[in-house]
């Protein structure tokens, strides 16, 4: 059998082939959310009933190109809940109070997608939970993402440690929560003046970011942007604390990453990471939107060696 992966790229629509049965679209994108969704959906579309006479099945992945009209059989990936999502969003700003007001729009794709699927998958037993909460009678298989914990390994008990250290890696984005990282970093900051914060990772948040850094006058942040493998890896393997302070997730890469790794975490008591962590046993839970909380949790890592050992043997 062969493989047709529709995608997003950049100003025009591309065709990689990779292999022998597989091939790649990238669709042309805007990078402006939500509608971003919309108008990838114009050209997925397009391709697929191009494709219509090749494709036995469709997998889609949500929230991405949402429903599709066809005959053919659809199966569904969901990897958050566009409702939640939505719902947790906070309007500061032009682009968030946009997608406020279009909200029913797009959850109503989502639910359409949800009703015309064959099979759903989630990532996540959170996710699955509220997909359930609309649609009771659906059966709903969990799917989770997955790490190589092969590659993603644990340092050397050998390897010389690098000066202390918090690490974030991921969007930058206001749903992740970085903006009570930083407030965070500030709190702790007087107890552990000498103590770094490391961002890695590219978005169109990061110009707010930096205003909060300058507001606060911390001269120990550091941005890596986008990182290779191997040099994130190392930052994971080294990572005093892992903090993922999302508002929302459905099940996050980038924790399971840092947990394959052994660094001790702390994140957020959110959907995906409520299903990674254990609170007090691999990891720290906090409220979402809590930077004083998140600030006593590293704190409290930082003058417990032991435990943030303990955390990073526990989490693989």
């Amino acid at each position: 059998f062969s493989v047709s992966i529709i995608t997003r790229g950049n100003l025009r629509t591309s065709i990689e082939r990779p292999a022998q049965d597989l091939t790649i679209y990238r669709t042309p994108y805007l990078p402006i959310y939500p509608f971003n969704l919309k108008f990838s959906s114009y050209f997925i579309k397009k391709i697929v009933k191009e494709l219509d006479d090749e494709i036995d099945l469709i997998n889609i992945h949500s929230p991405g190109p949402m429903f599709i009209e066809t005959n053919l059989p659809l199966v569904s990936t969901v990897h958050i809940s566009l409702r939640h999502a939505i719902q947790s969003t906070h309007s500061h700003d032009l682009e968030s109070k946009v997608t406020k007001l279009i909200s029913p729009a797009y959850i109503d794709m989502e639910d359409r997608l949800i009703r015309n699927s064959k099979v759903i998958s989630a990532v996540s037993k959170s996710i699955a939970s509220r997909i359930n909460n609309n649609f009771p009678d659906r059966k709903i298989k969990i799917i989770g993402n997955g790490v190589d914990t092969k590659v993603f390994l644990p340092k050397n008990d050998n390897d010389i440690p690098d000066p202390d250290y918090l690490l974030y890696t991921g969007r930058l984005h206001l749903n992740k929560g970085i903006l009570d990282l930083i407030d965070a970093y500030f709190l702790i900051s007087k107890v552990y003046p000498e103590l770094k914060l490391i961002i890695t990772g590219k978005g169109s948040f990061e110009k707010t970011i930096r205003e909060r850094i300058n507001k606060y006058k911390l001269g120990n942040v550091s941005f890596a942007g986008m990182v290779p493998l191997d040099k994130l890896i190392r930052l994971y393997q080294n990572a005093s604390i892992y903090i993922l302070p999302s508002y929302f997730e459905g099940l996050p890469t980038s924790l399971l990453e840092a947990m394959s790794c052994g660094s001790p975490c702390i994140a957020t008591q959110v959907d995906g990471s409520n299903d990674i962590i254990e609170d007090g046993k691999n990891g720290l839970l906090v409220p979402p939107r809590r930077p004083d909380l998140i600030a006593k949790k590293i704190e409290f890592l930082l003058e417990n060696s032991k435990l943030r050992r303990d955390f990073g043997k526990n989490a693989r």
